[in-house]
């Protein structure tokens, strides 16, 4: 039925369907009810609500008019944010900022496999890792099964998809060589000036999260002690602070050259707050100047800066292709094969024994061989 109001902006209706999921016992409402104004002419408004009843009894649902990235949004917001932990938001919004990316243009009645393989494509033909494409195709198929259930699409666009993207590295492509890190660092300290250089150095010395360096403030840091207090990371997307990736702070121990450089990156920091006559309310270690000293430098910027330091140290002939990663990777190796023990490395890191055994899986190996020859030299 439909109920129709004359306004001093013209027609409004209100309309009442019978709900087509609607069975006696289920939760659903047995009518679907919806409203629109204004319309110029009754005739109008009739029109719009015979329509309107129609798509409701035929199970068509509001939403198929929204485009795919503003439902996958919406359904995140409705049903998973704040519900898992802090990194399931975030790939979950890191997977919508793709699908705004490349499928704005779609609306969700609009979406075939067609369009959808074409997306995937997409993605890997941008060079991205096989991983991340099938992280972002499992978080909108969960989506997916909502739509279902609603009718806002007939049936699964990503049916039979074929995913690609570049396989995983290596074990030892992640991995810089001791001398390599040794041409970086001097790169960095010869290029002081630049936050970007000093961040990525710290990340060699420190072996933290890219996210956990650029949380980094002063009051974290232990001159007298040389430690490093490690209980937040920056989150780079929601531009806050967040706890760190499995919620396991630390207190890691600094080698004195890096206590020595994080206090001229501290003085010139002052420096600078003196230059502009302004001091930075957080402290950050590595702060944006751009942005007033109010969060740190982006993370963006520091990976494409990254490209460009590997070029200008190592030129274009030899190849060295890493992420921010492997600064983590070359400190936990480089402690292994020092002899540091793997308890302390875990600790360093902010991860399980488990996890750096099975990280280090082959380092780990080649040390137990080393061991044995050891033992054979030293007892025959």
């Amino acid at each position: 039925m439909a109920s129709f109001t004359k306004t001093k902006h013209g027609w409004g209706v209100r309309i009442s369907a019978k709900n087509p999921r609607w069975y006696k016992g289920s939760d659903e409402p047995r009518y679907l009810r919806d409203s629109k104004q204004p319309f110029q002419t009754k005739a109008e408004a009739r029109e719009w609500a015979d329509n309107r009843k129609k798509e409701l009894e035929n199970g068509i649902s509001e939403f198929t008019d929204l485009s795919v990235p503003d439902y996958f949004e919406k359904w995140f917001l409705t049903f998973k944010k704040g519900k898992h932990s802090e990194n399931t938001d975030l790939a979950y919004e890191h997977a919508i900022d793709k699908f705004r990316d490349h499928l704005s243009h779609v609306k969700m009645n609009e979406l075939t496999q067609i369009i959808y393989q074409t997306f995937m494509n997409e993605l890997e033909a941008k060079g991205l890792a096989k991983n991340s494409i099938i992280n972002y195709h499992k978080c909108f198929a969960v989506c997916l099964k909502q739509a279902l259930y609603d009718e806002v699409i007939p049936k699964d666009p990503t049916f039979n998809i074929k995913i690609g993207g570049v396989p995983p590295k290596d074990e030892k492509e992640k991995y810089l060589e001791v001398n390599e890190l040794k041409q970086l660092e001097n790169f960095f300290l010869n290029h002081f000036e630049d936050m970007f250089a000093r961040v990525l150095f710290v990340q060699g010395r420190t072996g933290l999260r890219i996210g956990e360096v650029l949380g980094i403030t002063h009051d974290r840091i232990d001159f007298k002690n040389h430690t490093l207090r490690v209980d937040r990371q920056w989150d780079h997307r929601a531009l806050k602070f967040a706890p760190t990736k499995n919620r396991k702070n630390r207190t890691i121990d600094l080698a004195p050259s890096t206590v020595r450089f994080l206090k001229q990156c501290i003085a010139d920091n002052r420096r600078y707050e003196l230059t502009i006559g302004k001091r930075g309310e957080v402290g950050f270690l590595f702060p944006s100047r751009k942005l007033h000293l109010t969060r740190p430098v982006s993370y963006k910027t520091v990976r494409t800066k990254l490209k460009n330091y590997l070029k200008e140290t190592f030129g274009e002939e030899k190849e060295i292709d890493i992420a921010t990663h492997a600064f983590r990777h070359t400190y936990g190796s480089s402690l292994l094969l020092a002899g540091a023990d793997v308890v302390y490395v875990a600790d360093q890191l902010g991860d399980t024994v488990e996890i750096v055994e099975k990280t280090y899986l082959h380092l780990l190996e080649d040390i137990r061989k080393r061991n044995v020859k050891i033992l054979h030299e030293q007892h025959g």
